[in-house]
């Protein structure tokens, strides 16, 4: 009887609503349907989970069975379409709220890894803010955050592994590598007082800064090399270190050119050294006779030149004249070194003064950095300046030493290798590139602590500018720490 009853009430809705429209409206569910199962799936490849979607996938179920009385509920127009709007709404919440959460997630991740890396990973911070930015998916954004939090884990085992290896990070360094450039820099400042050549250790120091700037992997795989390059390199320069105090001792003149030799044994280029020693009045020279080109050690000669032609005529440098010899000898100015060469006479008038001072292998050249010249006459100029010669009076010879003594900071090598500050030091350097190689000289005076010499340093076909420098400070400090007193 009650099966009765719902027929009838079938037959009376179809008859009142139609039997098209009841057909439309269970087309409109379907497609509704299908247009909501059509978007679950894409949202489960785009990585949101099935548990995720369980709730709306189980009220679709439910308003599928539910019906209007005794007819099915998809039947009826509109009775539906309200809680498939509100599945559609929450279908898309919960996709939103699931990237959200993923989102949040991988940028956790980047932040802690960049935290991790540190500065090794500066580089590569905006390509994965970019990354980041451009994952719309929870399975993109997932994928971030497994990648960047295997990135970290790996950094921090690697750092990990570097410490158990090398001990902890002491100012960028693992503290075996920290300790042994400790112990090598010791020993270098001993070799740079003594004129040793430190080549190998500076090869083994430049390693160490390349490897403080990589990062943990890479300095782990290093790690066994470079430890031995600095152990290598400590023990080769303490023998040589060990060598040379054994040719200084005792200190003075006498030792000096052992020591130089041998120190000359392991260089390149054509060196000439000659000294005067002032406190003792002894002198030596190694290849005394080899001539040079002086390049701009020759503007000390014309200074001098320009002087000793100025109290000829009973006067002093114009203030023209000092306006060119000053940058000349300080700041070794081309032109103004030019500039004086042609007004005092070019090469004529400085041969006539150098050869009043005794220096007679000394040849000018129309060319005044061509100018040919030993070691040993270069020690006669500067000593003229120094200890007095008739050419020039005192205050001639001040104010040419006072010019030498504030040559400009870049070009205060050569003579003050070796030379603590405080002590009197006045120079002139001279560098010229030249087919067979750099020429570079120093001469000059140095007077404090016990000790006033005279020295000339020259050399040619050096293979580069520093080289011909390094050779030129270290033979400085050679012959320092020979004179000391007592």
């Amino acid at each position: 009887m009650q099966w009765g009853y719902g027929a009838l009430a079938s037959v009376l809705i179809l008859g009142s609503v139609g039997a098209e429209m009841a057909h439309q409206s269970a087309s409109a569910f379907d497609a509704q349907r299908t247009h909501l199962e059509a978007t679950w799936s894409r949202d489960r490849t785009a990585g949101l989970p099935a548990r995720d979607l369980a709730p709306v996938t189980a009220r679709l179920r439910a308003l599928a069975a539910r019906d209007w009385g005794p007819v099915p509920g998809r039947w009826v127009p509109n009775f539906l379409e309200a809680p498939l709007k509100h599945l559609d709404t929450e279908t898309t919440t919960v996709m939103a709220q699931y990237t959200s959460a993923a989102t949040k997630k991988a940028a956790a991740a980047l932040t802690h890894l960049n935290q991790v890396e540190g500065t090794f990973g500066a580089s590569r911070r905006t390509l994965r803010q970019h990354e980041l930015e451009q994952a719309t998916t929870p399975a993109a954004l997932a994928g971030l955050t497994s990648r960047w939090s295997a990135e970290a884990a790996q950094f921090q085992s690697q750092e990990e592994a570097l410490a158990a290896a090398g001990g902890p990070e002491q100012d960028g360094l693992p503290a075996d590598v920290a300790s042994r450039v400790a112990s090598l820099s010791a020993v270098e400042g001993q070799a740079q007082q003594l004129g040793v050549s430190t080549s190998a250790a500076d090869a083994a120091l430049d390693a160490v800064k390349a490897f403080r700037g990589q990062p943990p992997a890479v300095q782990l795989s290093q790690l066994d090399g470079l430890e031995t390059q600095l152990a290598d390199a400590q023990a080769q320069l303490a023998s040589a270190v060990a060598t040379v105090q054994a040719l200084l001792d005792p200190h003075g003149m006498g030792a000096l050119p052992a020591a130089i030799r041998y120190y000359l044994d392991g260089r390149q280029g054509d060196v000439s050294v000659s000294v005067y020693d002032a406190v003792t009045q002894q002198s030596f020279s190694i290849n005394a006779s080899a001539q040079f080109d002086t390049a701009s050690i020759i503007k000390a000669s014309i200074l001098g030149t320009l002087l000793q032609q100025a109290q000829a005529h009973q006067t002093t440098l114009t203030a023209a004249q000092q306006s060119l010899a000053v940058p000349m000898i300080e700041d070794s100015s081309n032109s103004a070194a030019t500039a004086l060469w042609n007004a005092e006479g070019g090469a004529p008038a400085v041969a006539t003064f150098v050869h009043a001072l005794g220096m007679d292998s000394t040849t000018p050249s129309v060319y005044w950095g061509l100018t040919k010249t030993t070691a040993p006459d270069q020690v006669k100029l500067v000593s003229a300046l120094a200890y007095g010669t008739p050419e020039l009076s005192a205050a001639s010879r001040t104010y040419e030493l006072s010019l030498m003594e504030h040559v400009t900071s870049w070009e205060a090598w050569g003579v003050t290798g070796g030379v603590p500050s405080g002590v009197t030091v006045a120079l002139k350097n001279g560098w010229l590139p030249r087919p067979s190689g750099w020429v570079i000289n120093s001469i000059g005076w140095v007077n404090g602590q016990g000790r006033n010499y005279v020295i000339a340093i020259l050399s040619n076909q050096d293979p580069g500018e520093q080289y011909g420098i390094d050779t030129a400070n270290a033979l400085s400090g050679l012959v320092w720490n020979a004179l000391a007193p007592g």
